[in-house]
């Protein structure tokens, strides 16, 4: 994009407010999903849209592009690694428990230290909090925002840079809404029978010390950028900028982590202030004591787009197909049944030869025979009364018919070239 459309101002702001949309829808479906998976999967949409921020900046930005470079790079590094990590989890709990709904996996990772420090890694990484790798590639698209605004003074990137933040905040929220229900929620029936039938065994080995090695990558990256990360962001920005990154960016100053700090503090407002009442409902009994806290999915029906959209949608373009290929089948069929009373008319249709009719006819009258004679002795009680003649004769037509077909159609006369071929070539090996 930054080559492409390098200092076009108009593709880079509306590159920008795409990938804004994209940030905040993604992360307030998270935020009020209680599918685990469909919490995972928005989550990945909201952090495209923090990549496709850095490509909106590189537009922008005609001579500084190395942060917007190095961000969005290092963001999908970081992403692939992030994702790895939780999805791979979320696997191990609907596997294990054959629900992704957070009523039923609530609890599981109570009492599982590796799992809790595993997912730790990972949440703390997606949502950006300083020492960890999320944190320096999303400071790097922040600090890109900042500068645009800076040399700009144009409104626009200071909107944009409130949302980016609040869009990070959101990411802190449904993480934390994920850790308090595996976490800290005492465990659902199911979670209790699975951990007592179980015992422990939730996992192989090997895959704990590819996941352990994975989500610690994460925080090595985050806590020493300048021996791991800023050695990717000087590679990836000499590959794609115009002008690189000069020096390093001092991600832990003031200046960088107050952003960092800002989105922290909006995501722990968003989930103890809006959240946790949102998607929790607690269900009462007569007396009016609270019995159970159920997880509720609180966003609108009417602004889920796979059911109101997208499923439509393919559902009538699925039909559409069915009726195109219907119509092409009974055409197909048509021009079939025109040529075969035509040009691919067989020269006897009812008839046979002489000496094929003259045999066929002798075999019928034979089975005739045969018939009578079971017929006046074993077949007394239950005697056949069938024209052997006619049936020999429709089965030869038939038979003939269906080899006439098949010596017109194209895969025979496919079959018989390579079969020439092949004979040809034997020819000439032996003549050789």
């Amino acid at each position: 994009c930054g080559r492409m459309f390098r200092g076009d101002e108009f593709w880079g702001k509306m590159l920008l407010t795409l990938a804004v949309c994209t940030m905040l829808v993604g992360a307030l479906i998270a935020l009020f999903s209680i599918d685990m998976k469909q919490v995972l999967a928005c989550s990945s949409v909201s952090q495209i849209g923090f990549i496709l921020t850095g490509c909106g900046l590189m537009s922008v930005m005609e001579e500084e592009q190395g942060l917007a470079v190095a961000g969005s790079m290092l963001h999908m590094v970081n992403h692939s690694l992030f994702k790895l990590v939780l999805f791979i989890l979320a696997g191990i709990c609907v596997k294990n428990l054959e629900s992704r709904d957070l009523n039923v996996l609530r609890g599981f990772g109570r009492n599982k230290p590796w799992f809790m420090v595993v997912y730790l890694l990972g949440a703390l990484g997606i949502a950006g909090v300083p020492g960890f790798s999320g944190y320096v590639s999303k400071t790097m698209l922040h600090e890109a925002i900042v500068e645009c605004y800076k040399v700009s003074g144009d409104s626009f990137f200071k909107v944009t840079e409130v949302l980016f933040l609040i869009a990070g905040g959101c990411t802190l929220a449904y993480m934390l809404k994920l850790f308090v229900c595996l976490f800290v929620k005492s465990p659902s029936k199911k979670v209790q029978e699975v951990d007592a039938k179980k015992q422990g065994r939730y996992l192989p080995l090997s895959l704990k010390i590819v996941l352990g090695v994975t989500a610690l990558s994460i925080f090595v990256m985050g806590s020493l950028p300048e021996w791991t990360m800023f050695k990717v962001a000087k590679k990836a920005a000499d590959l794609c900028a115009f002008h690189p990154m000069e020096e390093d960016l001092n991600v832990f100053s003031w200046e960088c982590l107050k952003g960092g700090l800002i989105s922290i503090a909006i995501g722990l407002t968003l989930y103890f202030g809006v959240v946790q009442f949102l998607v929790r409902k607690r269900v009462k009994d007569a007396k009016g004591q609270v019995v159970e806290e159920l997880y509720v999915n609180r966003w609108p029906a009417f602004l889920d787009l796979e059911d109101s959209f997208y499923r439509p949608v393919l559902f009538g373009l699925l039909h559409l197909l069915q009726l195109v290929l219907g119509f092409i089948d009974r055409s197909t069929e048509m021009v079939i049944i025109a040529l075969r009373k035509t040009v691919l008319r067989p020269v006897c249709e009812t008839t046979t030869t002489s000496l094929v009719g003259t045999v066929l006819n002798g075999i019928g009258h034979m089975r005739n025979g045969f018939q009578r004679v079971a017929n006046a002795t074993f077949h007394r009680s239950k005697k056949k009364h069938v024209d052997y003649v006619e049936v020999t004769n429709k089965r030869w037509s038939v038979l003939t018919e269906t080899f006439n077909l098949a010596s017109r159609s194209l895969s025979y006369g496919l079959m018989a070239f390579s079969i020439g071929l092949l004979v040809l070539l034997v020819y000439l090996l032996y003549r050789m």
